[in-house]
């Protein structure tokens, strides 16, 4: 008897139910059944996509295909050419599994291609191109239907947004109506960017947020991750995006104004460490081996060590004591230089000029849809717009106060101010001044203060500490 695998998938199953491949291999079982073949395994891909256009990789289409070559089935049974794939690329090994190993297809809806003859091969590659070119199609159509939702200033979809909510429910239990704040959440993110300004680090905002009884959309516990991505999204600004790119004015109202905005943006740039597990060594990120370059990482509580040939090692509660000893008496030296009051730098017309671009912006979609411009000169004028909108933007973002700096020279007593801040936020503020420090081989084995020289920001070259 021939031996079977049946392929099942489908697109989108966003509620985790895999109704639909269900469907597809009852279909194909009672299909392998009139052609009496044996159905050995089945192999299901749930909500993956097997267009042009994605990325992802298909772990039963792949095990199908290695099941195949195996000679573990010699047919493949499938709902449609369509569910097996939408790739033109993927039908050519299929087809030279079936030249090689005599592999059949069936299908329920698109019949039995015969892949051993030219004509049948042809027509396969024909179809597997419109198969192709329909699921291109439809991810068009996609894309700019959440460009007009970006450019109308509504949601894209999705989760809602924690702060947010629509205001209404349609017939099909589906959110409508004008977007509305969720007043705890609203004022949460509020506060958040508060704290954060003052120099709080995100963990304690999480805890913050989680103490409130305060949950993500789709029921997470708050996390600094989470309290990161939230307060880095520009719908809080009034901003609506598309393909990280403004485009125009969010229907949701504001919930912080457009300088504290780019003022957190800044700060959570300094902070940022990259993926995987933070840094928790103060100095991480500033540290240079004086042989070979190369960063020295914490390792353990006890040492920083050179990461690529242990060139050097050092005391990490030694070294922290004596940058950070350094970076006091650097920010009691340079305090009057360093801060940077935001009340002396007024924003006001630079506010006013973004409100006016914002607004000229918001119209053109309404003079592009009743012929008052062209797409060319819609196109021109957007652009113009958006290129102003952003140079205003960097201005404010370099007005904007620095990451701790401007908040601990304005403190009376900087030393108590520093010794209070946690590492998380001790971190940016070194990053600030310093460039790096270049730890060098020490003499006679022992802790060398004179072999640590100190690259700060505003010089020319290290200097020993």
């Amino acid at each position: 008897m021939k031996r079977a695998g049946i392929y099942a998938r489908i697109s989108s199953d966003p509620e985790g139910r895999a109704l639909g491949t269900d469907r597809q291999v009852e279909d194909c079982r009672e299909l392998a059944a009139r052609h009496k073949l044996e159905v050995v395994d089945v192999y299901v891909d749930d909500n993956l996509s097997a267009s042009t256009r994605t990325r992802k990789t298909r772990p039963a289409f792949d095990r199908l295909m290695r099941d195949a070559e195996a000679g573990r089935i010699d047919t493949i049974v499938t709902y449609s050419g369509s569910r097996l794939t939408r790739r033109p690329v993927e039908w050519e090994p299929i087809i030279t599994l079936a030249e090689t190993h005599k592999i059949r297809l069936l299908t329920v809806a698109s019949g039995e291609p015969d892949l051993n003859r030219a004509d049948g091969r042809a027509v396969l590659r024909t179809i597997a191109a419109w198969d192709a070119a329909e699921a291109e199609r439809t991810g068009e159509r996609v894309s700019r239907a959440a460009q007009q939702r970006a450019e109308r200033g509504e949601f894209a979809g999705g989760w809602r947004r924690f702060g947010f909510q629509h205001s209404e429910v349609d017939a099909k239990g589906r959110p409508s109506g004008p977007i509305v704040l969720v007043d705890d959440e609203a004022q949460a993110i509020r506060d958040a960017y508060k704290l954060l300004l003052a120099g709080h680090p995100l963990r304690e905002i999480a805890r913050d947020w989680a103490a409130r009884g305060l949950t993500m959309p789709g029921g997470a516990t708050p996390s600094p991750q989470k309290v990161r991505r939230i307060l880095l999204r520009e719908m809080n600004a009034g901003w609506s995006m598309f393909h990280g790119e403004q485009i125009g004015t969010s229907l949701a109202p504001a919930l912080v104004d457009e300088a504290t905005f780019l003022s957190a943006r800044k700060i959570l740039a300094a902070r940022a460490t990259g993926p995987g597990r933070p840094a928790t060594g103060l100095l991480t990120g500033v540290l240079r081996c004086g042989v070979c370059s190369k960063p020295l990482n914490a390792a353990g509580q006890s040492a920083y060590r050179c990461n690529a040939g242990g060139h050097v090692t050092r005391s990490r509660p030694r070294l922290d004591a004596i940058v950070g000893e350094l970076v006091l008496a650097y920010l009691v030296e340079h305090r009057d230089e360093l801060r940077r009051p935001t009340a002396t730098i007024d924003n006001s017309a630079d506010v006013d000029e973004l409100n006016r671009l914002r607004a000229e912006l918001d119209v053109l979609p309404a003079l592009l849809a009743v012929g008052d411009l062209s797409s060319l000169d819609y196109a021109r004028a957007a652009r113009s717009l958006r290129d102003r909108i952003e140079t205003i933007q960097a201005r404010l973002t370099r007005n904007a106060p620095d990451s701790g700096v401007a908040s601990l020279v304005a403190e009376s007593d900087i030393a108590a101010a520093w010794e209070a801040l946690p590492i998380a936020v001790k971190r940016p503020v070194i990053a600030e001044i310093i460039d790096s420090v270049v730890v060098n081989k020490s003499h006679a084995g022992r802790f060398d203060i004179s072999s640590i020289d100190v690259v700060w920001r505003d010089s020319d070259g290290p200097r020993s500490a």
